[in-house]
């Protein structure tokens, strides 16, 4: 599936943005999880991934494993403490780097949901 676009999630590893995050990538968007902790974060990001992840019935494995591999790519941890103004400085600097090298600059956000 390709990517709707991108959204990028703060605090998405636990209570509403956890739950936005899972949203927007089942609705198909690429997902940025940024969030202060990155080991909560990746263990976020694996139960999205095992309870959003659909069966394969495929019996072409290559398709099958190059379809899981785009919902790996579609949903990314960054580290970002929105109460310090480098890690602002260090999260725009990683998502340009991101934005080159991984997404082609392809697409650009289009969801930004900030918990309050």
């Amino acid at each position: 599936m390709a990517s709707r676009g991108i959204s990028i999630v703060t605090g998405a590893n636990s209570g509403v943005g956890l739950e936005v995050a899972t949203d927007l990538f089942r609705r198909g968007f690429t997902v940025i999880m940024a969030c202060r902790n990155i080991a909560r974060a990746e263990r976020a990001k694996d139960h999205i991934l095992s309870t959003e992840d659909p069966p394969v019935f495929s019996d072409d494995l290559v398709a099958a494993a190059e379809e899981t591999a785009n919902r790996r790519r579609r949903l990314q941890v960054m580290s970002l403490d929105l109460s310090s103004l480098q890690s602002v400085r260090e999260f725009h600097t990683a998502f340009e780097v991101l934005l080159d090298v991984s997404l082609q600059r392809k697409l650009s956000v289009h969801v930004l949901p900030n918990k309050f």
